[in-house]
């Protein structure tokens, strides 16, 4: 398949397609499972709904969504394989799990983009960056995992940044924002922020990390910001009641005004290491 699909309906899609460049230039609606493979670039002009899976791979020029992706109804999931970007212009919503190994683009002219995963897990496997002007601010929702193995706002940084998984969260990379990093795990969960990461807010701006269950910021990695807040407190469903948390600081943290290390209703450990 290589080419152009226009007109003024739906184009329903359930099967796997694979070719040249792929252009859709109606809204998209998954019937079921679809799988899409183009050596140059796969472009969705229009909405992409429906309750399927969705697996692209674009070896040339990338994905560009430039509309909505499961705003209506949302997909099963969504994987992008490839090492070329993916740009998104608007939300994506999905039941199950959002797999991207691509980098990731965010163009949605000074908006929120949502990332939300009903039901599953989010994996950024490679970098994050604004590509509008102001610069969007990105937002993330899973009731699973959530994991950002690239550089957020290394290039190009976001407004901000809000995460709210319900279970761990993985910073392996550096995030970079000119406003505020929010890192919220509403259920039960740890954040882990491993070596060398560097997470950095606006000169005026805050970096605050409200986590259910335990903490670490592991030696070798760093924090800049104006103020820090860190709250580890567990909800009634956490899955080790009346154990407190752990909140371990032993990266490199600089609040050039303050920082303030709260634990919970239970009794919580909390270690701070000095770094010369």
């Amino acid at each position: 398949f290589a080419g152009t699909n226009s007109g003024t309906g739906v184009i329903t899609l359930a099967a796997t397609i694979s070719g040249g460049g792929q252009e859709y230039s109606e809204p998209v609606t998954l019937a079921g499972d679809t799988t899409l493979m183009s050596l140059d670039g796969i472009d969705f002009l229009f909405p992409v709904d429906g309750a399927g899976n969705l697996s692209l791979d674009a070896s040339a020029d990338g994905v560009r969504f430039l509309a909505s992706v499961g705003s209506n109804v949302p997909l099963a999931s969504l994987t992008i394989t490839g090492n070329v970007r993916t740009l998104v212009s608007g939300d994506i919503m999905t039941t199950g799990d959002q797999s991207f190994e691509t980098p990731i683009i965010t163009n949605a002219g000074g908006s929120v983009v949502n990332m939300v995963s009903s039901a599953g897990t989010l994996a950024f496997g490679s970098t994050i960056d604004n590509g509008a002007t102001p610069a969007d601010t990105l937002l993330t929702d899973s009731d699973g995992e959530t994991t950002f193995g690239g550089a957020i706002g290394g290039a190009n940084p976001l407004a901000s940044l809000d995460v709210n998984p319900a279970e761990d969260l993985l910073i392996a990379n550096d995030i970079t924002v000119l406003g505020d990093i929010n890192l919220t795990i509403s259920d039960f969960g740890n954040l882990t922020i491993q070596s060398p990461a560097v997470l950095t807010s606006g000169n005026l701006n805050s970096v605050n990390l409200n986590i259910a269950d335990n903490i670490d910021i592991q030696v070798g990695s760093t924090i800049n910001t104006s103020t820090l807040n860190v709250i580890a407190d567990p909800p009634v469903t956490d899955s080790d009641p009346g154990t407190g948390s752990t909140i371990l600081v032993n990266g490199t943290i600089n609040a050039t005004n303050v920082t303030n290390v709260t634990g919970g209703d239970d009794s919580d450990t909390i270690s701070i290491t000095p770094q010369s």
